[in-house]
């Protein structure tokens, strides 16, 4: 714990532990490692929560705005249309809480 705190500081982020090549996170620029910081400009709901929202967007071929972290400091905002995921399709995994 202590290194991630060094690593990703201190917060209410979630590492992202899988992005497939292709997916519209990939488009959007979303990789493996990255730290999602903030959800539509609010707190990164619980993992369960967050998975049902993509799915619920994924069904509407809505979008969604993520601030992510990239390493030490490197923060930047994307936003990604989820059509690929209405089956809460394992193209976007997240690894643990922060």
């Amino acid at each position: 714990e202590p290194y991630n705190r060094e690593l990703f500081g201190d917060g209410n982020g979630v590492v992202i532990s899988y992005v497939e090549v292709g997916s519209p996170a990939w488009v959007a620029g979303l990789r493996t490692g990255d730290v999602l910081e903030s959800v539509d400009g609010g707190p990164v709901p619980p993992l369960e929560d967050l998975t049902r929202l993509i799915a619920e967007r994924g069904e509407q071929r809505g979008q969604m705005q993520w601030q992510v972290t990239r390493g030490r400091g490197q923060s930047y905002a994307t936003a990604f249309s989820l059509y690929d995921y209405r089956d809460g399709s394992d193209a976007l995994v997240f690894g643990r809480r922060l």
